[in-house]
C-alpha cells in the first residue's frame, strides 16, 4: 500500500509537470532567440533552430592575428551604454561579463580634404581645437538644434515623421543638412544620404541623441567580444536543444500543433513557434502555411538592405592624419558616406572595421575599393526603418501569441538596436513563462 501511494504521488507530480511544459520551437539563434530560449527553458521544452554554424546573429565577434597575437574584433553589434541599454546591461552584469568603458569620439571629414570636425569638441579634459573654427562652431550650434528638437520627437515616440520632414521644419541651413547631417546619419545606418531622409526621424536620430546625452560620452564594449555573453548564455542552458546548420524550410499545422521541417528533412512537432529571424525570413516561412498567409504578407512590408563590412588594416579608409583618428570616423565624398570604427587600445598595429557597401574614398586614391590587409568581409541585412517598419511593429505587438505564434528580434521592439533584441525576448517570456526565475534579472 505504501509503495502504491508513493507511485500515485510521483505520477501526479509528473502529470502536473508534463501538462505545464509546452514544446516551443525558437526559429533563429541570434541574441533575441538565444535569450528567449534561456528565459523559456525553465518552464518549457525548447528547441532552437539556427541556419548558420554559430549562435549570436549580429553579435559576431571574430578573432584575427595582429602582430602575432589574436585580437577580437566586433564584426556586427559593438557598443552600448547604461541609459539606453538597460536590459542588456542587466543581463551582462548577471552573467558577470567583463566590460571596458571608453569615450565615443567621432571624426567627420570630406575625402577631398576640404572639411573636418571632431565631436564632441571637448572630452576627457581635452579640447579639439580644430573643431572650434567659426564654421564648425556654427555647425555645432545647428546640431544642437537638431538634438534639442529630436528629444521632443523621441519623447512623443513619433515614428511617423520622416527625417526629411523633421529637419525641414528646423532653422538649419541647407549646407548643414546636405553636407553634414544627412551624410553623418547615413553612415551610421549604412545607406545613402538620400535614402536616410525617408527613414523615421525617431530611429535615425535616437543613436545620435543617445551619444550626445550619455554622461561624458561614456560607452562600453565587452572585453573579449560580445561572443563572451553569447557563450555564457549558451553554456547556462540546461533544457534547450540547439540545432546549428538547421535552416527551417517550412512549418505546417496538425490539429493544434505545429510541425517544423528543416532543409535536411527533419520534422518535429511543437505547441508554440517563436520567430527570432528577420521579418523577411519569418514572412517566407509563414508563407508556406495557408492560415498565416495574411501575417506573412504583413511581415513582407518591411524592406531590407544589404551592407558589407570589412575588417582590415588599410589606413586609406581613415582620416589622412593619424592625429585625427577617433573611435568613429565618417568619410564623405560629396555624394555618399561611410563609417570606419577604430579602437586604438586593441593592438599596436591598427585594425579597422569599415562599411564598404559603397566606394567612398579620396579622389586621389587609385587603389582597390576593397581594403588591403583584409582580414574578413562580412555581409549583413538591415531593415529599412521607415514608416512601414514601425507600422508592422505596432501590428505585430497586437498579434503576439495569436495561434501560438510569437516574434522576437530587433525589428519587433522600438528602434533597431541590441537592446531591442533583448527587450523583445523578455516581453515574450513574460507571456509564455511568467514564473521563470531568470525574468527576475530584468526587474
Amino acid at each position: 500500500m505504501k509503495k502504491l501511494f508513493t507511485i500515485l504521488i510521483l505520477s501526479c507530480i509528473f502529470t502536473v509537470k508534463t501538462s505545464y511544459a509546452d514544446k516551443i520551437a525558437v526559429i533563429g539563434g541570434g541574441a533575441s532567440g538565444l535569450v528567449a530560449a534561456w528565459l523559456l527553458e525553465q518552464k518549457h521544452d525548447v528547441t532552437v533552430y539556427e541556419a548558420q554554424d554559430r549562435l549570436g546573429g549580429h553579435a559576431n565577434s571574430i578573432e584575427v592575428m595582429v602582430d602575432g597575437a589574436p585580437v577580437v574584433v566586433e564584426a556586427g553589434a559593438e557598443f552600448f551604454n547604461e541609459a539606453f541599454y538597460p536590459n542588456f546591461m542587466k543581463l551582462l552584469r548577471y552573467l558577470d561579463i567583463p566590460l571596458k568603458s571608453f569615450t565615443l569620439v567621432s571624426t567627420f571629414y570630406k575625402t577631398n580634404g576640404s572639411d573636418q570636425i571632431i565631436l564632441p569638441p571637448y572630452h576627457d579634459g581635452k579640447v579639439e581645437w580644430g573643431s572650434l573654427t567659426p564654421a564648425n562652431l556654427y555647425r555645432s550650434l545647428q546640431l544642437k538644434t537638431v538634438i534639442d528638437n529630436g528629444r521632443k520627437l523621441i519623447k512623443k515616440h513619433d515614428t511617423v515623421t520622416t527625417l526629411h520632414a523633421f529637419v525641414d521644419g528646423l532653422s538649419v541651413s541647407k549646407s548643414f543638412k546636405v553636407e553634414f547631417l544627412y551624410p553623418l546619419l547615413a553612415a551610421a545606418w549604412g545607406v545613402t544620404p538620400e535614402d536616410v531622409q525617408d527613414y523615421s526621424a525617431y530611429n535615425a536620430l535616437k543613436y545620435l541623441i543617445e551619444g550626445y546625452d550619455t554622461e561624458k560620452y561614456r560607452w562600453y564594449e565587452v572585453t573579449g567580444g560580445l561572443k563572451k555573453y553569447i557563450e555564457s548564455v549558451r553554456d547556462s542552458l540546461r533544457h534547450t536543444e540547439i540545432r546549428l546548420n538547421s535552416r527551417v524550410k517550412e512549418v505546417g499545422k496538425m490539429n493544434t500543433r505545429y510541425t517544423v521541417m528543416t532543409e535536411q528533412g527533419d520534422v518535429k512537432e511543437y505547441d508554440h513557434l517563436v520567430f527570432a529571424t528577420d521579418a523577411s525570413v519569418a514572412s517566407h516561412i509563414l508563407g508556406t502555411l495557408n492560415e498565416t498567409a495574411d501575417l506573412a504578407q504583413l511581415l513582407g512590408k518591411i524592406r531590407y538592405i544589404d551592407t558589407k563590412i570589412a575588417i582590415h588594416g588599410d589606413a586609406r579608409f581613415m582620416p589622412p592624419k593619424k592625429d585625427d583618428w577617433r573611435v568613429a570616423n565618417v568619410r564623405f565624398n560629396g555624394s555618399k558616406s561611410a563609417l570606419t570604427m577604430y579602437k586604438a587600445w586593441k593592438s599596436k598595429t591598427p585594425i579597422f572595421k569599415s562599411w564598404v557597401t559603397y566606394d567612398v574614398r579620396s579622389p586621389k586614391d587609385t587603389g582597390s575599393p576593397v581594403p588591403d590587409k583584409l582580414y574578413a568581409l562580412i555581409n549583413y541585412r538591415h531593415p529599412v526603418t521607415d514608416y512601414n517598419f514601425f507600422m508592422v511593429q505596432d501590428e505585430i505587438r497586437k498579434l503576439q501569441g495569436n495561434n501560438n505564434i510569437w516574434f522576437v528580434g530587433m525589428w519587433t521592439y522600438d528602434n533597431d538596436s541590441h537592446e531591442s533584441a533583448i527587450a523583445s525576448a523578455v516581453r515574450v517570456a513574460q507571456h509564455l513563462a511568467p514564473d521563470s526565475e531568470r525574468l527576475k534579472v530584468f526587474q
